[in-house]
């Protein structure tokens, strides 16, 4: 196990095997991501010990360009990872 990797939000991580921009970081620890460029989605995601993985309970996602406070991820998201 690995202690969790500082993150702020606008920044990358892979959750699995998946690019995706950290919207928020929860008191926890746990996160919010967006990614899907072409369809842009929003999950939270979570510190497994080793690698990030998505919250699957419950968890299945929104449509993160509806959402106002998560329009500047979304367009990091779509300018790309290595922009």
């Amino acid at each position: 196990m690995s202690d969790r990797p500082k993150i702020n939000p606008g920044e990358w991580i892979s959750v699995g095997s998946t690019s995706c921009v950290v919207a928020n970081i929860r008191d926890n620890g746990d996160c919010e991501v967006v990614f899907n460029s072409s369809k842009p989605t929003n999950r939270e995601a979570q510190w497994n010990g080793d690698t990030w993985e998505f919250v699957e309970p419950g968890d299945y996602g929104g449509y993160a360009d509806k959402y106002h406070r998560l329009s500047l991820y979304v367009q990091i998201l779509k300018r790309g990872r290595y922009a």
